[in-house]
């Protein structure tokens, strides 16, 4: 047997494989998840509380405390004043209250399961996460319930409406006392995190 001249493997190296996060078998089954209202519409009052969070009556001015009621809202719609998350071997389960439920009330419940994720909360609540923070879902609650992933696509819908604009001065449409053109769409905000 002829042994290889001691330089045959110079230069040679392995290809290495190309890893991606994400495959189009992948993106084709996201695409196709769909929540039916009997999973978006499930309840279990035995599932156990993971997480509760009170926040103070009376906060609902937004981000530069200057935020006003639309014309016609009554106070307290815009005001969060508790959240809670529970859970079973197979379903999250999400509770807000707010000092007055009405017909303006529309909540965003956006859905932290991981890195990166999505930054700005939509259907105008203008609303950005701080600190590089992100979330994987979100759950707009109004006239209606829509459950988005981060890439802005609907997997479950029961309906839901926007949120209303804040400009200067409030009206029949928008609410007032915007001081900050930056500032979000959004009167009150309740934050907690599950380890």
């Amino acid at each position: 047997e002829l042994a290889p001249p001691p330089d045959a493997w110079d230069g040679f190296a392995f290809v290495e494989p190309e890893l991606r996060d994400e495959y189009p078998v992948m993106r084709a089954v996201e695409n196709q998840r769909q929540l039916g209202d009997g999973q978006i519409l499930r309840d279990n009052p035995r599932a156990a509380v993971a997480l509760t969070q009170t926040d103070p009556s009376g906060d609902d001015w937004g981000a530069t405390s200057t935020f006003t009621y639309p014309e016609g809202v009554p106070p307290g719609e815009l005001d969060a004043t508790y959240f809670e998350v529970a859970r079973d071997d197979s379903t999250t389960y999400f509770r807000a209250e707010f000092a007055a439920l009405g017909d303006h009330t529309i909540v965003a419940i956006a859905i932290d399961a991981g890195e990166g994720g999505a930054e700005t909360v939509g259907r105008g609540a203008d609303y950005d996460f701080p600190d590089d923070a992100g979330y994987q879902y979100v759950i707009f609650v109004g006239d209606g319930l829509v459950v988005e992933d981060e890439r802005g696509r609907e997997v479950g819908r029961l309906g839901v409406g926007t949120f209303r604009r804040v400009d200067d001065e409030a009206s029949e449409d928008t609410g007032g006392g915007r001081v900050d053109s930056r500032s979000p769409n959004v009167y009150d905000v309740v934050v907690g995190s599950i380890r």
